[in-house]
């Protein structure tokens, strides 16, 4: 059973859960955290017992959480592709303008950030 623990203010949607279970198996255990984050520390602290770390996080706390003196988790965060779905009527300006969704795309693993 893999551990995940969730950093996001957002849920997660069934692609991201899916997606999880191709790399890490059908038994996972995912736990949302949805704490604001002031530093890498409390990531590491609220991850303790989790195997991996599935985040949303400002790039100087990914960066300082992908060290590896600070933590040897996997760090992972979702990718996301804007998807043209059709045409909508603006109803401010009263224009067509493209309407879109955002598709989940996969899950990358974060090894390294450089600011």
């Amino acid at each position: 059973m893999t551990k995940i623990l969730w950093f996001s203010k957002q849920c997660m949607d069934g692609a991201q859960i899916t997606d999880l279970q191709k790399i890490y198996g059908d038994e996972l255990t995912i736990t949302q955290c949805k704490k604001q984050i002031k530093d890498w520390r409390e990531v590491v602290e609220l991850g303790k017992d989790a195997d991996v770390l599935a985040v949303v996080l400002p790039p100087k706390i990914l960066k300082d959480l992908t060290n590896p003196l600070n933590n040897t988790k996997p760090v992972i965060q979702s990718r996301s592709n804007r998807v043209k779905i059709g045409v909508i009527v603006n109803s401010v300006t009263g224009e067509e303008e493209a309407e879109y969704i955002v598709e989940h795309a996969g899950w990358e693993q974060v090894k390294k950030v450089e600011i």
